[in-house]
């Protein structure tokens, strides 16, 4: 039976009010297109299991082989990532989202599948609500996109003091995924992290520091090589 490859999806602000809505891709869709391309194989391999020390975040890693070629995804998932109502299945999520992240590339589609989007729906990450006077705590992160959206384990030394100039979850996003396209995953992007920020748990990352670390790496990415590429 044939599955839509995108469907629509309704964009919701804080309050969940319908602001807009976004394409995004279908698993079945996914699969089914990947089957139509001469889909040979589907592998995964958990390479970080949910445990406190490292946010209660899993790490998946799949590959997927066509007739056009092999093509691999990373998918993390963790509480703070995923709908309330699977965050007990968090190995199980972040496997589907490394398999779909596989098969987009394999099936050259661009845009999010609907399993990669954060509990709110539209791959936002809102701090969770909390009582007045409560001090704000950022969930470590993983990546997840195989390409990395993904922020991979910590180190679980939280400094605890809930200050609004440590860094954000988008950066730390963001540092991860740039680690991810250098070949740098899991443990060791976290502690290539603690070492460049100069600190003993990467949730004690400054917003500044984020940013120079950020800007420094894609700077990297982007500078081009003997052969007139970009790294």
């Amino acid at each position: 039976m044939n599955q839509p490859l995108t469907v629509k999806i309704p964009i919701k602000d804080r309050d969940g009010r319908v602001v807009g809505e976004k394409e995004v891709a279908t698993f079945a869709g996914l699969l089914n297109r990947a089957h139509e391309e001469g889909l040979k194989r589907i592998e995964t391999k958990v390479v970080q299991f949910p445990h406190p020390d490292n946010g209660e975040t899993a790490v998946v890693v799949a590959v997927v082989e066509t007739a056009k070629g092999t093509f691999s995804g990373i998918g993390d998932a963790n509480p703070g990532n995923v709908n309330r109502r699977i965050a007990s299945c968090l190995i199980r999520m972040a496997e589907t989202r490394a398999k779909a992240r596989a098969l987009r590339d394999a099936v050259n589609v661009g845009v999010l599948a609907a399993e990669e989007l954060g509990d709110d729906g539209d791959g936002a990450e809102p701090p969770p609500r909390r009582a007045s006077g409560q001090a704000r705590q950022q969930p470590p992160r993983t990546s997840a996109n195989g390409h990395r959206e993904r922020e991979l384990g910590d180190d679980g030394n939280h400094s605890g003091n809930g200050r609004d100039d440590l860094m954000t979850v988008p950066q730390r996003r963001m540092l991860y995924r740039l680690l991810s396209e250098r070949g740098c995953e899991g443990e060791e992007a976290t502690v290539k992290l603690r070492e460049a920020a100069g600190v003993e748990s990467t949730t004690q990352i400054s917003k500044s520091t984020a940013s120079r670390l950020i800007e420094r790496y894609q700077s990297e990415r982007d500078r081009p090589t003997e052969n007139g590429h970009a790294r």
